[in-house]
């Protein structure tokens, strides 16, 4: 779950590792940090919403699980 642009910053220092990482992230929100959307296209990532949040203290991380969990209700029901 990367909430925000230091947690993709981070994905994208794993991808430097294995270029698979993009496969096993999530972006919730794209944050209102300038350098949040070129990572994510660097992942190949896009984002789910846009919040405009300026965050980093798990809120989107939050609401990301929240809608993850009401998708697989649906799918499942």
């Amino acid at each position: 779950m990367l909430d925000g642009y230091v947690t993709a910053v981070a994905a994208l220092l794993a991808s430097l590792k294995d270029k698979r990482v993009g496969r096993y992230v999530i972006a919730p929100s794209l944050a209102l940090e300038k350098g949040h959307q070129i990572v994510l296209n660097e992942l190949g990532v896009k984002p789910v919403f846009s919040f405009d949040f300026n965050y980093g203290e798990g809120l989107v991380a939050a609401i990301g699980l929240l809608m993850a969990e009401l998708s697989c209700a649906l799918y499942n029901n």
